[in-house]
């Protein structure tokens, strides 16, 4: 009995194969993907958040320190 299982399942799986032999040169062929060319990115500049310190006085004299975080590209000097 299980020999005869095996031999079944050996003659499917070889008419399978047969199938898709023929079915495969009928689908229709897929063209090639189309080659993008690759350009790098400029260089940009993006401003590097930094910490910062601010005193802020009152009318009387009297103030206190502020943190800041600035986000503004520093200024270029000549």
């Amino acid at each position: 009995m299980k020999h005869e299982n095996k031999t079944q399942v050996s003659v499917l799986a070889g008419r399978l194969k047969d199938i898709e032999h023929f079915t495969a040169s009928l689908a229709p062929r897929q063209p090639d993907a189309e080659v993008i060319p690759i350009n790098e990115a400029a260089v940009t500049h993006v401003p590097v958040p930094r910490r910062s310190r601010v005193f802020l006085r009152h009318g009387e004299g009297h103030g206190v320190f502020a943190e800041l975080t600035l986000t503004a590209p520093r200024p270029e000097l000549d």
